[in-house]
């Protein structure tokens, strides 16, 4: 393998190599997420090799395991999984061909400046590739491993301020996660700084971990939002922003997409303790409404949440119903998922600030953010 990165999350670390025929996966990897310039100090807890042929991934996975359990998600990967054991951890190892789902065998007939835009996330083969890779392949085998480790994702944006508080905003998607977090850090980066986008990480001792994932932009988020606008404009060349104004034009505020990493100097912390959960809804209210939500129910509200975001990534997860000794590849079924993930978030979660924040529907970017902004400021001063 001639390319590689290093991701960490959490209390997992990563490695991703690459064989130079598809390099282009990890070159995109490598701009959409926050590498690491130096190999962590221990032995990476997942290792996902990407090779150009089934027959080098096939026999690649042979050689590090005695069983190698094989799976395809049926759309841009075909998986070979092997498991060892490190002393008293697990370590896994994915070796990913690329393949052709039906979706890519129609679209790599065309040219790729029309595929571009035809896509909303102005992708190309390459890009639908790395996409299914990283939400197909790589965040269901994060989630099982951060299990292992008393972590788990949550459908989340955090920030961590300046006295090291952490603060989650859970909701569904679109509910104003990534609106509510980008204003405090992009509008006040001296009082705020990011720890993740739309997932979280946090573990059972209450603690939230920077989460490298890139952010997805919409234009929901950078409509009245002009700082956000213009570090995204900044972001593109011409024909890209071309693109980005048609699809916004054509299809309105969900029309359109960005895959961008999280932007240079917005986060300085790695972990903070959770100080504030606060779970966002929109409703048709004409002003926003606070109440308290007790522990269990954020529990199993996020648990939900977190088993809806799963449900089109659950392959690796059905894979223990087919197997005869499930055990052996430390693989929980997508329900065990849930219940493991939702008793992680009861004990982080207890004794924390949490709160159910009814946004109206037509609030703007600006109203939700700035309301965000007061809210907090009243909550921890009342501490």
């Amino acid at each position: 393998m001639d390319s590689r990165i290093f991701l960490t999350f959490g209390p997992v670390n990563i490695l991703v190599e690459s064989e130079p025929e598809v390099g282009a996966i990890l070159d995109i990897l490598s701009r959409w997420f926050l590498c690491n310039d130096v190999q962590p100090t221990t032995s990476p807890d997942i290792v996902f090799r990407l090779a150009n042929t089934r027959d080098i991934a096939k026999s690649a996975a042979e050689g590090l395991a005695m069983e190698v359990l094989h799976m395809e998600d049926n759309r841009a990967w075909e998986v070979f999984l092997s498991v060892s054991q490190q002393n008293t951890t697990t370590a896994w190892q994915y070796v990913c061909v690329p393949r052709l789902g039906a979706r890519l065998r129609i679209i790599k007939h065309f040219p790729s400046f029309f595929i571009r835009f035809l896509s909303p996330e102005f992708a190309d083969l390459p890009y639908f590739r790395a996409s299914y890779f990283v939400y197909n392949v790589m965040l269901p085998a994060l989630q099982v491993a951060l299990l292992a480790r008393g972590a788990t994702f949550i459908h989340a944006s955090s920030i961590v301020g300046r006295e090291g508080e952490g603060v989650l905003f859970s909701g569904w998607g679109g509910s104003g996660k990534t609106t509510a977090s980008s204003y405090l850090y992009l509008t006040n980066p001296v009082a705020w700084s990011f720890l993740s986008d739309d997932l979280a990480i946090i573990d059972r001792k209450g603690r939230i971990w920077l989460n490298p994932f890139p952010i997805n932009i919409f234009p929901y988020n950078t409509n009245t939002f002009p700082r956000l606008a213009e570090l995204l404009d900044r972001s593109m060349a011409y024909t890209e922003r071309l693109h980005w104004k048609v699809f916004r034009w054509v299809f309105g505020m969900k029309g359109g997409m960005r895959r961008r990493a999280p932007l240079e100097g917005t986060y300085r912390e790695c972990l903070a303790k959770i100080s504030f959960g606060i779970h966002i809804e929109r409703r048709f209210v004409s002003e926003f409404q606070v109440e308290t939500l007790p522990a269990s129910e954020f529990a199993k509200i996020a648990k939900n949440i977190l088993l809806f975001e799963l449900r089109n990534k659950s392959t690796l997860f059905s894979l223990v119903n087919s197997i005869k000794d499930g055990a052996r590849f430390c693989i929980p079924s997508l329900d065990e998922v849930g219940i493991r993930a939702e008793a992680i978030y009861s004990s982080a979660l207890k004794d924390i600030n949490l709160r159910r924040v009814s946004v109206p529907k037509n609030a703007s970017t600006q109203e939700v953010g700035k309301f965000f902004e007061d809210f907090l400021q009243g909550e921890n001063s009342s501490l």
